[in-house]
């Protein structure tokens, strides 16, 4: 059972349908997760009543699809920046650790992966910096368990 508000802001009980009670799927590709809000009715919360509402999230596989190869575009590009860094690393533009702390700043919020990006920076006995650098699995596979919600 749940609540549906009516023009005249009462709530009434309504029946649901069976196949919104619990996750299950509805479609090819696509699952149902229900969930309860109790919200304020407007701006002013102590005179607007509170409405209960309901909220039901669709997974589609389309979406996740969607989401898999924009996060895969997102990391190739990242990749190929962050290796001809690390090949620069060292020379000429380059020298110091800041310059290319900077840059790989700079390549993981341009190409939106800086919640997965690890990098290290050490210094040999001649003091020329190199640039170590991974993508984090599991940052990564937190990412990918959400794709399509």
């Amino acid at each position: 059972m749940t609540w549906r508000t009516q023009a005249r802001a009462e709530p009434t009980l309504i029946r649901k349908p069976a196949a919104i009670r619990a996750s299950v799927p509805c479609s090819r590709g696509t699952r149902a997760a229900r969930t309860r809000h109790d919200g304020a009715g407007g701006h002013h919360p102590q005179r607007d009543p509170v409405h209960r509402l309901r909220r039901i999230l669709l997974r589609s596989t389309a979406v996740a699809a969607g989401q898999r190869q924009a996060r895969e575009k997102r990391l190739a590009r990242a990749q190929e920046e962050m290796d001809k860094l690390a090949s620069a690393a060292g020379g000429r533009h380059y020298k110091t650790r800041e310059k290319i702390a900077a840059r790989a700043g700079v390549i993981a919020a341009k190409r939106r992966v800086s919640a997965c990006l690890r990098f290290s920076i050490t210094t040999d006995e001649d003091g020329t910096p190199a640039l170590a650098w991974h993508f984090d699995q599991g940052a990564l596979d937190a990412e990918a368990a959400v794709d399509g919600w």
